[in-house]
């Protein structure tokens, strides 16, 4: 990746999210606009550490509407070639990064009647800006977001503020222990007893469009 394929930027926010994860924003260097990006890109984070560079890439979590700043959340990874460590660690209020430009790899279907968004853990930050996407248009949509207690819940308080017309439901009240899935075959039956084993918290947002939500009860689906 040459310098004039990357983009350079200034740590203007840091904060600890979870007790793994960190919420960064990244402002361009000098000012004005980052580029375009839509719900579910990702950046690559080219980072320069004492011996090596680091070359991350990290899903742009903040509203595509809101272009004076990126935002990125990054895991602490323990067994991890160097990146996460070095953004946890190193990374400090006016350090500088260089950036790729933003590249979406999964975006949203354009044509779907309905969107059904399932994430676990730091898996949880694409969806983020793709809320941002659906929100207040015509498309109904469901979150269902697995964690593996409510202090690694990341993001959380940022759903809460944002959706809300949405209703959350949390199964770690319930006692239930496996996160929710959306078919019930042999394949994903085997994921969920996996999945139960890691993840103790589920949490379920569902929002509908105003003009579908008059005499609308709306129930976490049993999947």
């Amino acid at each position: 990746m040459s310098d004039a394929q990357t983009i350079p930027v200034e740590v203007v926010g840091i904060e600890q999210v979870t007790p793994l994860i960190k919420h960064f924003k990244l402002a361009p260097v000098g000012g004005g606009s980052l580029p375009v990006f839509s719900g579910g890109s990702h950046i690559i984070v080219v980072m320069q550490g004492a011996d090596r560079v680091h070359k991350n890439p990290y899903s742009l979590l903040g509203s595509p509407q809101q272009l004076d700043t990126y935002e990125i959340g990054v895991r602490r990874m323990e067994e991890s070639r160097g990146g996460s460590h070095f953004m946890h660690d190193a990374i400090k209020i006016g350090s500088r990064l260089e950036i790729a430009h933003p590249v979406n790899l999964f975006g949203l279907d354009k044509i779907a009647r309905k969107h059904v968004l399932i994430a676990g853990g730091i898996g949880i930050t694409p969806f983020l800006a793709q809320l941002e996407d659906l929100h207040g248009g015509g498309v109904p949509y469901e979150l269902h977001y697995s964690v593996r207690s409510a202090e690694h819940a990341a993001f959380l308080e940022r759903l809460r503020r944002r959706e809300t017309r949405a209703r959350l439901r949390s199964s770690e009240r319930l006692g239930h222990r496996a996160p929710q899935l959306i078919r019930p075959d042999h394949c994903l039956q085997q994921q969920r007893a996996r999945a139960g084993r890691k993840f103790g918290l589920n949490l379920t947002l569902h929002f509908l469009p105003k003009h579908q939500r008059k005499n609308h009860q709306v129930k976490p689906a049993r999947l």
